[in-house]
């Protein structure tokens, strides 16, 4: 349980021992009530298990340490967050520092891309890919895909997801047939997309979408609505 200090994490690391589980392993950056969170439930059936879930080295860690103290694990509750002042929607438009940095979640997700293939492929290098996803959330600061249903066969993965954001940020890069410097709209979307993956050693090799730009366009007020009957 990240974020189990406190909180909405607390009461759940509380309910599930409550309803049986066999060990809670509570994470959080706040040591001294994470502890105090294991302590309320029985004794060998919680730990308490330091993590800043912003950096991908500790989270890697924490899930070692809880397999080793624990076995496998069964539920991971991700309710840890990082949160901008005024929230995303009120924040001033700008990259965060820590969206570039070596563990960033941009950084983290471009390391996900096998970048001697795919991305050289596209033109872009892991640096490439990182900036990219930076100038998404600079401009849709929201940006947000549900996962609504996922298949695996061999090495191939296809994800339906639902992609929604509001056009908050002035983008510089074309993203999804939206031009460069397209001043900001206000307006929100939503889209089903398709992704295609090929996998190889835990890194994605082959990437194709199918995406429903023109409505994310039509819906942002950047091209005209379709009038046709």
């Amino acid at each position: 349980m990240t974020g189990g200090a406190n909180g909405i994490g607390r009461a759940l690391s509380l309910r599930f021992a409550k309803e049986g589980a066999k060990f809670i392993a509570v994470s959080d950056v706040d040591e001294a009530n994470g502890k105090a969170v294991a302590d309320e439930i029985e004794k060998d059936r919680a730990g308490f298990f330091p993590c800043d879930v912003s950096q991908e080295a500790q989270v890697n860690n924490l899930v070692e340490s809880v397999n080793r103290a624990a076995g496998q694990v069964d539920i991971f509750c991700s309710n840890a967050g990082i949160a901008v002042a005024g929230g995303p929607v009120h924040a001033e438009h700008r990259v965060l520092p820590d969206q570039l940095g070596q563990d960033g979640p941009a950084a983290i997700a471009a390391r996900r891309v096998h970048g001697d293939g795919l991305l050289d492929w596209v033109g872009l290098g892991r640096q490439g890919l990182e900036a990219r996803i930076v100038d998404i959330l600079k401009t849709f600061p929201d940006w947000h895909m549900e996962i609504l249903e996922i298949a695996d066969a061999g090495d191939v993965v296809v994800v339906r997801c639902k992609v929604s954001g509001t056009h908050l940020g002035v983008g510089t890069m074309s993203m999804n047939n939206m031009p460069p410097g397209s001043q900001p709209t206000g307006k929100r979307f939503e889209v089903t997309h398709m992704h295609w993956h090929k996998l190889r050693d835990g890194v994605i090799v082959e990437h194709y979408a199918n995406r429903d730009d023109l409505g994310m366009l039509r819906q942002l007020g950047l091209v005209p609505p379709d009038t046709q009957k």
